[in-house]
């Protein structure tokens, strides 16, 4: 049997989808020695090397194909963690001002900034100042370590925060004063909270979308905290050279404008982990409905947002 013989035999020998190790060699070698014998074969070897090179690359993107079509398949099917622990109230604690989400009289924590009732993806202001309470037995709390650990939907875990557990206060057993790292995405998380490596509790929080922001500014009010029809109060952070007051514009998707407003500068603070300069601003925004914004802040444009 001759060369040209064999390498066809080789190919009709090829799996559908892939090329077995032993083949792979097989052919690469006969394509060599074709090489070496170009002169010699001046006439068969053009369609020689035409037919392996359009199998060669029709395996491969076939294989591409397939290995494409699994990871759509995977994306789109990706299985979602169902929990079974309760959804987190906010509640108050007696004898405070203090509004905590949590289990009430089990564990909860409070967050503090301006009022602030939702937790936001990549937004650390508002985490950044948490006390947790704990009700039980204030003799098997107070000294003990404490964890606090965050599950996503999708499976991504983090440590939110730990430390030592403190004595009673207000109603509670025992607290610990810390902060939590920002959440990296949107979704459901289950927050669980550990007491000596224990879980001691756990609950599910909603975490909404990261704030609209542009370059030099971010919204501290996520916009789907506001109302439709009715002015809503916003705080926009800046890192930018200091401004009595900002213009800010809202449009709809197609560009048209719908509000026009001026906000006021009402605070300046050094941030603890730069060390710059934020200047807050506060004003009103007035959503016509609820739909696809954007925010054109002193000149600069925010993503499209939902509110």
């Amino acid at each position: 049997m001759n060369d040209y013989e064999e390498i066809e035999k080789s190919l009709r020998n090829l799996p559908r989808y892939s090329l077995k190790d032993h083949q792979k060699k097989r052919v690469l070698q006969r394509i060599k020695t074709n090489q070496m014998n170009k002169k010699r074969r001046l006439f068969l070897y053009p369609s020689i090397s035409l037919v392996i090179s359009l199998g060669i690359i029709a395996v491969l993107i076939i294989n591409e194909w397939n290995t494409l079509d699994t990871s759509i398949d995977q994306e789109s099917n990706t299985a979602r963690i169902s929990f079974t622990s309760p959804e987190g109230k906010m509640f108050k604690i007696p004898e405070s001002n203090l509004t905590v989400l949590g289990i009430e009289n089990k564990v909860g924590f409070f967050y503090g900034g301006l009022g602030d009732q939702e937790i936001l993806a990549r937004e650390k202001r508002r985490l950044a100042k948490i006390m947790i309470f704990f009700w039980g037995s204030s003799d098997n709390l107070t000294g003990q370590p404490f964890r606090v650990e965050a599950l996503h939907e999708s499976g991504k875990q983090l440590t939110l925060s730990e430390g030592i557990l403190f004595g009673p206060i207000y109603n509670a057993d025992a607290h610990a004063v810390t902060r939590f790292k920002p959440f990296p995405k949107k979704g459901t998380w289950e927050l669980s909270f550990y007491v000596n490596d224990k879980r001691y509790g756990s609950f599910i929080a909603n975490v909404l979308p990261p704030p609209p922001q542009t370059e030099h500014y971010t919204l501290r009010t996520s916009p789907k905290e506001t109302t439709v029809h009715h002015p809503s109060v916003l705080y926009i952070e800046s890192t930018k050279e200091d401004h009595q007051e900002i213009s800010v514009v809202l449009k709809s998707k197609s560009g048209k404008t719908v509000d026009r407003e001026t906000f006021q500068l009402v605070s300046t603070h050094i941030d603890a982990d730069t060390r710059e300069t934020v200047y807050l601003y506060k004003g009103k925004i007035t959503f016509p409905s609820i739909g696809d914004w954007i925010f054109v802040i002193d000149d600069e444009q925010t993503n499209l947002f939902k509110n």
